[in-house]
């Protein structure tokens, strides 16, 4: 009895698993409860891509952060498959097999494509084309030639799924006729139509016009902004003796915005071309003028703005003596202030009680204008100017 007793006590002194009391054998190793991780990253453009969700043997997901990056924790040695997926996108490789086999394992990386569809380009835009060109035979006083620009701007609506909707809110066109040296104002209000669209894959837009031909535009590849240049294609249209090359922009409605939207420094571009009475320099003439400027804009978010103007070129032709002159705009730096409506609109005070009005994209990063200060050719004078104004937002 008491040399059992003393065999129970050795027993318990001896440390768990190095002796089995009682049968002789040796006790089995404990199971291993070690995890690995699998981390990489979703690559767009050069760039990481966020809110890109990666499949684990479509069990488990994972969302890339605000650098493209993902990660799996918590996984035991065995064979997985990753599958990356977002709208719009497609992916190489389209999935990656993993085999994690005691460590962690880094670096399965994705590259994504974007692809552009006709279900990329939905919601309401703004439109702000601007144009300036010339015809024959259209003087109110017999055959001249005149100079013409014209503006207007309108609201899109696209469903995503080749349907849309155009209200134009009209626009202005002037003609100056050298002749006579006089403008004459002509008043475009289109009212509203349907219309239909489809997206290539590249991100041209096709909006089939009557008589078999169509307006050609170019969406961005965020969906937010789309472009054109003359109508209904990307040059000067000549039709029936009158020239016109137009500049198309448009940017993607917001319905929650506000001031806080705008925000950081954008680079402001702003090309323009028109025409002027009794200026020249040697009397009484009409003449044609083109110029353009840059400038540097930063919003701090809360109603605050600088400019600093980067100068710019004002050029004229007066027909009369057959010469072109030069004018530098040189404007400096000075500070404005700023609100944003729910839509993007943007209004910038300025003198005399009168503002600056442009639309901004959706995202925030870009916004445009037409005119000076709203959305068409300013007559101011006896001088017309058609002027296109596009800015976006610098990293």
């Amino acid at each position: 009895m008491r040399k059992s007793i003393m065999w129970v006590l050795v027993c318990m002194m001896i440390a768990v698993g190095l002796v089995a009391c009682g049968s002789g054998g040796s006790t089995p190793a404990p199971s291993s409860t070690s995890t690995y991780s699998i981390s990489g990253s979703v690559i767009s453009s050069g760039t990481g891509l966020p809110d890109v969700t990666v499949t684990l043997d479509s069990s488990a997901t994972a969302t890339t952060d605000a650098s493209g990056n993902y990660s799996f924790t918590g996984l035991a040695n065995g064979s997985y498959t990753l599958t990356p997926s977002k709208s719009g996108y497609t992916f190489t490789p389209t999935s990656s097999d993993q085999t994690v086999s005691g460590v962690n394992i880094t670096g399965v990386n994705f590259a994504a494509t974007h692809v552009v569809s006709t279900a990329s380009l939905s919601g309401t835009f703004k439109f702000i084309s601007q144009g300036a060109g010339f015809a024959l035979d259209s003087g109110p006083s017999g055959t001249m030639a005149d100079s013409m620009v014209h503006g207007y701007s309108s609201t899109w609506t696209f469903d995503g799924a080749g349907n849309c909707t155009i209200t134009e809110n009209g626009g202005t066109e002037y003609d100056m006729f050298p002749t006579t040296n006089t403008i004459t104002t002509r008043q475009e209000t289109l009212g509203t139509g349907t219309c239909t669209y489809s997206v290539a894959a590249d991100g041209t837009i096709t909006v089939p016009l009557g008589g078999g031909s169509s307006l050609t535009m170019y969406l961005s590849t965020d969906g937010n902004t789309f472009i054109a240049g003359g109508w209904p294609g990307s040059a000067p249209v000549l039709n029936g003796g009158a020239v016109a090359a137009e500049q198309i922009v448009a940017v993607k409605h917001g319905t929650t915005m506000s001031t806080a939207s705008l925000t950081g420094t954008f680079k402001f571009i702003s090309q323009s071309a028109g025409f002027a009475l009794d200026s020249g320099p040697s009397g009484t003439m009409a003449d044609s003028m083109v110029h353009g400027y840059s400038s540097t804009w930063t919003f701090d978010g809360a109603g605050n703005c600088t400019i600093t103007e980067n100068g710019g070129t004002e050029y004229d032709m007066f027909p009369t003596t057959n010469t072109i002159t030069t004018r530098q705009e040189t404007l400096g730096t000075g500070t404005c202030t700023y609100s944003v409506a729910a839509d993007g609109t943007i209004t910038v005070p300025l003198g005399g009680g009168s503002s600056l009005t442009m639309y901004l994209s959706t995202d925030g990063n870009t916004f445009i204008a037409g005119g000076w200060p709203g959305s068409a050719p300013v007559l101011n004078g006896g001088a017309v100017a058609a002027e296109q104004i596009v800015a976006v937002k610098l990293r």
